[in-house]
């Protein structure tokens, strides 16, 4: 799905004003800086897109169901986007705008919303439909040398 000219940043590690956050893959290509949060739920997830947390349910093989908190992952993304583009800001000098989504995996996401993916197709259509998000060449290897 990654085309020749697009980077890929993995467990990017960034910190603006002492916040902290490892980004699960960050894209950069000439349509912009794409921040792709992966998660692996295989369970039923029950929670809303602005809550802070969401409820899993896991039925276990004796027929049990079990329940646990774990963050909501459009909320962390969004998070991660702000941290990213202030990052990016302050030690570079690179004032750009950052998308931002939550992959999850099983397709199980309790919610419809923009910034959920859910395939390979969601994947390649957010970081490879041209908008407003442009990049120079100058940007892009400006971007790769702070997040390397």
């Amino acid at each position: 799905m990654l085309r020749e000219d697009d980077r890929l940043f993995t467990n990017v590690q960034v910190n603006y004003e002492n916040e902290p956050a490892e980004l699960d893959n960050v894209i950069v290509n000439k349509f912009g800086v794409f921040i792709i949060e992966v998660k692996n739920y295989n369970c039923s997830l029950v929670g809303n897109e602005d809550d802070y947390e969401w409820v899993k349910y896991h039925t276990t093989d004796a027929g049990d169901t079990c329940s646990k908190i774990v963050k909501n992952p459009i909320k962390q993304v969004k998070r991660q986007v702000f941290l990213l583009a202030k990052f990016l800001e302050y030690y570079g000098s690179v004032r750009v705008w950052i998308e931002g989504y939550a992959l999850l995996l099983q397709g199980n996401s309790p919610v419809i919303s923009e910034y959920v993916l859910s395939s390979i197709q969601d994947i390649n259509k957010a970081i490879h439909t041209p908008n407003r998000n442009r990049l120079t060449q100058r940007d892009i290897e400006e971007i790769t040398k702070l997040l390397s």
